[in-house]
C-alpha cells in the first residue's frame, strides 16, 4: 500500500538574494537548485552581498525584504514598496535601490557561488494537528 508522504502547496522562487520572489505553478530543478532562485544579488560596493545579517560575505541592509523580484524572461524584475518596477538589465534599476538603500549598490548575476543559507532546494512540512 502507498504511503501519503504529502502535498505541494507552494513552488517559490527568489530571483535576487534576500527580496521576496515570486509564486510559481512549476519549477524546473538543476545542479544549482530550482533554476534561477538566487542568481542575482545586490553587491555593495566593498564587494559583499545584500541579506538580512552581516557575515563574510554578506552585508546586512535594511530594507531588502521591502522588494520584490520576478522574472521577465530571463530578466529580473526589481518592484519598490510603491510597485514601481524596474528591469535588471537597465542601469537605472542601481541608481533606484541605491537611493532606496541609502548606499551605493549594484544588482549582479552570480552563478559561480551560491547564496542559499541551507540548500538549493528547502521544503517545509508543516503540520496540523486536530484534537
Amino acid at each position: 500500500m502507498d504511503e501519503f508522504v504529502g502535498v505541494v502547496k507552494e513552488i517559490r522562487r527568489f530571483p535576487v538574494k534576500s527580496i521576496l520572489g515570486e509564486l510559481l505553478s512549476s519549477a524546473s530543478i538543476e545542479k544549482r537548485g530550482s533554476s534561477g532562485d538566487r542568481l542575482w544579488a545586490i553587491r555593495n560596493k566593498r564587494g559583499k552581498f545584500g541579506s538580512g545579517k552581516t557575515t563574510r560575505r554578506f552585508q546586512q541592509m535594511d530594507g531588502l525584504f521591502k522588494l520584490r523580484s520576478r522574472y521577465e524572461g530571463n530578466t529580473p524584475m526589481i518592484a519598490m514598496p510603491d510597485g514601481t518596477e524596474f528591469r535588471g538589465d537597465n542601469n537605472v534599476v542601481n541608481e533606484a535601490l541605491t537611493k532606496f538603500l541609502g548606499c551605493e549598490v549594484t544588482l549582479v548575476r552570480e552563478e559561480s557561488i551560491s547564496h542559499f543559507d541551507e540548500g538549493p532546494i528547502v521544503l517545509l512540512q508543516l503540520r496540523r494537528y486536530v484534537n
